[in-house]
């Protein structure tokens, strides 16, 4: 039997937060030459704002478009229908929140311009580390106050938000939308025991 939650780690992109029009305007940002896969990983964990990333990757002429691009995808990103309700309505229970999510920093203004004040915020950008790695659901445990066996952890990502939460020991569920949205978290709460079955661990 699964231990009573008493915190909520959700995901942000795709989970809480539609984000249904992409421009990439990181890749503007890219160093000549540099492999993607060093630069993604840059982008998530260096803190650095848009306009150091492009002085560091000598790309400083592409911002200007890069602001238009970031532009045109903040405003078409907006909360899910759900999301508000639910934020609420946990928050009266007094059970603990948390956002975890792997992003580059100025899509963290405008997560905290979409948030409300109060929710705790553990992103790859201030801490250092993206999902899947342990040091950022180590900042998420800490953040919440509570012991990981009864942290209930959310997203859309199998891997980045069931499995490798599951593996460092907290109850975990892979959100699958648009089959489900996030009023299925508020089950958690209804009934004792694991309330999602297998989807709890992020199985198919």
């Amino acid at each position: 039997m699964q231990a009573e939650i008493r915190a909520v780690a959700f995901d942000a992109f795709g989970t809480l937060i539609r984000y249904p029009v992409k421009h990439h305007p990181y890749t503007l940002l890219r160093a000549k030459g540099q492999d993607r896969a060093a630069f993604h990983r840059q982008c998530m964990i260096s803190g650095l704002t848009a306009a150091e990333l492009a002085s560091a990757n000598g790309r400083e002429e592409a911002l200007p478009e890069f602001s238009v691009r970031l532009a045109e995808e903040e405003r078409h990103i907006a909360l899910y229908p759900e999301v508000s309700d639910l934020l609420d309505n946990l928050r009266q229970q007094g059970i603990r929140m948390a956002v975890c999510s792997n992003l580059a920093c100025e899509y963290g203004r405008i997560l905290r311009r979409l948030l409300p004040e109060w929710l705790d915020l553990a992103l790859s950008c201030e801490i250092g580390a993206a999902k899947p790695e342990s040091v950022i659901y180590a900042a998420v445990e800490n953040l919440l106050g509570v012991p990981r066996g009864q942290i209930l952890f959310v997203g859309d990502s199998k891997t980045n938000d069931a499995a490798a939460p599951a593996a460092y020991g907290f109850q975990s569920l892979w959100l699958q939308r648009p089959q489900q949205d996030l009023r299925i978290v508020q089950a958690a709460f209804s009934y004792t025991g694991n309330p999602f079955g297998k989807q709890m661990m992020g199985a198919d």
